[in-house]
């Protein structure tokens, strides 16, 4: 994989096929004010002090934080100087640069966001008193790029350094197509030094079906917008504006690809198994259809069910027939790796979707059997 950890892209490339790229400047170079932001995301999983990596991997981080609002920047934002100073744990009164970087592997895309604090402000402040300064920040992720013509669940929502969340939105219906992202991310957020780093790390599992490489384009480009309110300054463009923010470009190896997709279908298969095993659910949790006379008492008086595998008709009709073919896709996430490209893709497209969604699925079907059954009396 390639590491062209603060590559521009110009926003016109941006806009239209986000093909032509700019040479990539050297460390710690701002990015011109014309040009969009690139991080391009490394193949690793974190350390378990990923806290340090700022200090200990600072080459790889994307310092070109803008004062927000303001169309052309003072490039002390972005000092080589400044940033070096930082990273020996010395902060200027006026400077407290921020810096991100991102990394991915088959269980989750995490993006850490480096805060520089004022040098001694948290201990001054306690020797005081005063409250400990705190990194407030606003995030979006949005997978595929400005040219990608499906509407995508807008879900900002406000970090912070507590860890947690100031605030979280989104504007769609939970369904097949649109899941809660944000429920699904997890938080975490360490003090260093020179200030905190927050870690934002969305599971794959959760975005199954936009997988960086689902859309056959070579290298793909998700747009993230990042303001940080403690300081005023953003990554990716005025905040809410989804043409204007930032980039995080994905190349993955197709042996990173395959193991992305065999890791979200065995979280899918998990994630089936336990809805299936449910009590209310399972048809081995309930044994036999009962005796002649029940049964004769029941077919004359019509009702609803507490739980789906009581209802033998629904049974017969939908539930045992949905989980014979669900169990079927554990042969071929068994055989996964034994398959071709494209076999892959499409066992895996199938796969998702179906596991992933049985609960939707059996709700649905569920709603659409009762409702005939009450339109036909």
């Amino acid at each position: 994989m390639k590491h062209d950890w603060t590559k521009p892209l110009s926003a016109a490339a941006a806009a239209c096929a986000l093909a032509a790229c700019t040479t990539a400047p050297k460390a710690f170079e701002p990015v011109p004010n014309n040009q969009k932001n690139v991080m391009t995301v490394e193949w690793r999983t974190l350390p378990t002090d990923w806290e340090n990596l700022a200090a200990r991997e600072s080459e790889k981080w994307n310092f070109n934080f803008r004062p927000y609002g303001q169309e052309s920047a003072d490039m002390l934002w972005s000092d080589p100087n400044a940033i070096r100073s930082v990273m020996k744990g010395t902060v200027d009164d006026k400077i407290k640069p921020t810096a991100i970087y991102a990394a991915a592997d088959e269980r989750e895309l995490a993006v850490l966001v480096f805060a520089a604090m004022q040098e001694g402000a948290v201990t001054n402040g306690l020797a005081k008193g005063d409250a400990i300064p705190e990194y407030s920040g606003e995030c979006f992720f949005l997978p595929g790029d400005a040219d990608n013509p499906q509407i995508l669940n807008w879900q900002p929502f406000g970090p912070t350094s507590k860890p947690g969340m100031d605030y979280a939105l989104s504007w769609m219906k939970w369904d097949r197509d649109n899941r809660d992202l944000i429920g699904a991310m997890t938080l975490d957020a360490r003090r260093v030094p020179s200030g905190v780093v927050m870690k934002i790390a969305v599971p794959w599992v959760a975005l199954y079906d936009h997988l960086p490489f689902l859309q056959g384009k070579k290298d793909a480009f998700w747009r993230f917008g990042l303001m940080r309110w403690d300081t005023g300054v953003t990554w990716g463009g005025v905040v809410h504006q989804q043409l204007s923010p930032g980039y995080l470009r994905f190349e993955l190896s197709d042996a990173e690809k395959r193991q992305l997709m065999k890791s979200v279908l065995m979280t899918c298969w998990k994630r089936y198994l336990d809805v299936r095993g449910k009590t209310e659910i399972n048809p081995g949790k309930v044994s036999g259809r009962g005796d002649a006379y029940r049964n004769r008492t029941l077919e004359a008086n019509p009702h609803s069910y507490m739980n789906v595998n009581e209802d033998w008709g629904f049974r017969d009709a939908w539930l045992m027939q949905a989980i014979q073919e669900r169990n079927a896709l554990g042969k071929g996430i068994a055989e996964f790796d034994q398959m071709s490209w494209d076999e892959q893709v499409a066992f895996y497209n199938k796969a998702t979707r179906i596991l992933y969604n049985f609960k939707i699925d059996l709700d649905d079907a569920g709603g659409k059997y009762h409702k005939a059954l009450l339109m036909k009396r």
